[in-house]
């Protein structure tokens, strides 16, 4: 799931940009969690995939906490937000990758949306996660996940690693990374696709492996695929 921090006071701003973020996650059918800065979310910045920073808040120096933001995080996308465009400039101290005018246009978002979080946040998306591995895996490294043997296994080009998570825990959590399930036990990745065989109940990965394409799971499969390679141009 993708988690966002809204890091704004003005209820209003919160609501509009709140209500746009939903629209175009909702568009695309990703599940996402949306935070916002508050005494109880804390300064821990973290476990955050994407971060909306207004420059002008009245509980913090809004370039501050951008820093502070940048030492935890130093890869994370963040997206300056402002009323006034002279504040806008001040992102570049922070390497804010977008910057937004207020009040947010749907057309201006929907290009931040597209650029920053359909296209870098995925490039640099990676999992972190001790029980499965010491070191990261990306997610655009990942080819496919395959159920067996009461264990879930994540291929890449050259390794396999093995998981005590089920299918639906990484059909959730891949989903927003353009991974279809083309069988019951089989979620791939639409980014490693070379081609379907002739009749079309089997799918060829770029690594030479071929997966089944079930008659259950076909006509979603290859509508996330035709939509993957839409939005690839």
């Amino acid at each position: 799931m993708f988690q966002i921090l809204i890091c704004e006071d003005h209820l209003e701003d919160i609501k509009h940009l709140s209500h746009l973020i939903h629209d175009s996650f909702a568009q695309e059918n990703i599940s996402y969690h949306l935070t916002i800065l508050n005494e109880k979310s804390g300064l821990d910045f973290k476990n955050y995939d994407l971060i909306f920073l207004d420059i002008q808040l009245t509980s913090y120096n809004g370039i501050q906490l951008g820093h502070l933001i940048r030492r935890q995080c130093p890869k994370i996308p963040i997206i300056i937000t402002s009323l006034y465009a002279e504040y806008l400039q001040q992102g570049y101290l922070i390497e804010a990758k977008r910057y937004l005018l207020k009040p947010i246009s749907f057309l201006d978002f929907q290009r931040v949306f597209y650029d920053v979080i359909l296209g870098d946040c995925k490039q640099q998306k990676a999992l972190t996660d001790l029980r499965i591995s010491p070191y990261k895996i990306y997610y655009k490294d990942v080819y496919y996940v395959e159920f067996y043997d009461r264990h879930t296994y994540l291929y890449l080009k050259h390794k396999k690693y093995r998981t005590t998570y089920s299918l639906s825990y990484w059909k959730e959590c891949l989903s927003f990374y353009d991974f279809g399930q083309s069988y019951k036990a089989f979620l791939v990745s639409y980014r490693h696709i070379a081609d379907l065989t002739h009749d079309k109940k089997d799918i060829l990965l770029t690594n030479g492996v071929s997966i089944p394409l079930s008659k259950k799971y076909k006509a979603s499969f290859m509508k996330g695929y035709l939509h993957y390679l839409q939005c690839s141009q």
